[in-house]
Parts: C-alpha cells; structure tokens; sequence
C-alpha cells in the first residue's frame, strides 16, 4: 500500500511549475519571436534616430541662419539666442543622441540575448524615455510662460 503522506507546507508552493530547473527558454516557449521583435524595435529606431538627425541638423542651420540675418547684435539678442540654444539641446540634441544610444544598445541585445545586453538595453530605454518626459514637462511649461505672458501684454496698457 503506498504511503500518502499529507503535504507539509514546506512542500507546496502555489507558484511553482512543472519546469522548475529547465532551461528559462523552456519556460517561456521560444524566444525567438522576442528576439524578431527587438530587432524589428531597433530598425524602427534607427529609422526615428535618422529622421530625429535630420530634424536636428536643419534646425542648427536655421539658428546660424537667423543669426547671420540679424543685423546688429546686441546684449539681448545674444541672450535670446543662448536661451534658444539650450533649450534646442534640452529638447533635441539630448533626445536624439540617447535614442541612438538606445539603438544601438536594442542591436547588441538583438544580436546576443545576454543577460547583460538586455539590462543595457532596459537601460539606454529607460534614459530615453526620461528625456522624453524632460522635453514634455520643457514644453508645457513653455506653453504656459507664453500663454501667461500673452495675457500680460493683452492686459496692459501701452
């Protein structure tokens, strides 16, 4: 007769599976409709890094082209420009340079499927999409600066 011990508590564990000590790709079925999709995800975003590139580049030439149609410069003018500079970096430079980072960090892991490609590739995500978030809260508050100021200049008196 067998013996049918009732299960001690130490025994059971509700989230175990059958496939404890199997390899994690047997766990998770293939993963190479995974790996097809972070391919697919890097081609995308080199296609959004080129575009982001060329965006990037026409809008320096446009600021070294209202520079140079500026007659004469002075104190505030530069000052504008510099303030224009830094926001053109914060708001596309930055964004651009971290998404061809993340580009290429989705290559590798693509290519390799290691454990540490894949915590640079979460990484590199993870700072793109941060300045992102920084571009969107810059451009909010810039819409409300304008949208305050504009109702200055209609309320006052000149």
């Amino acid at each position: 007769m067998p013996n049918h011990s009732p299960a001690q508590p130490s025994d059971f564990n509700p989230y175990q599976t059958t496939l404890t000590n199997a390899d994690p790709k047997d766990q998770f079925g293939d993963l190479s409709f995974v790996m097809l999709t972070i391919e697919k995800l890097a081609t995308w975003q080199k296609i959004t890094a080129s575009a982001m590139t060329l965006f990037t580049v026409l809008m320096g030439f446009y600021f070294v082209a209202m520079l140079g149609i500026g007659g004469g410069i002075g104190v505030m003018e530069i000052l504008a420009m510099m303030v224009t500079i830094a926001i053109y970096f914060l708001t596309l430079c930055l964004p651009t340079f971290l998404l061809w980072k993340a580009c290429f960090a989705t290559t590798r892991y693509a290519r390799t499927g290691t454990l540490e490609d894949q915590t640079q590739f979460a990484a590199a995500q993870l700072r793109f999409w941060r300045s992102i978030a920084l571009v969107a809260a810059i451009s909010i508050a810039f819409i409300l600066f304008s949208f305050v100021m504009t109702m200055i200049a209609f309320n006052s008196n000149f």
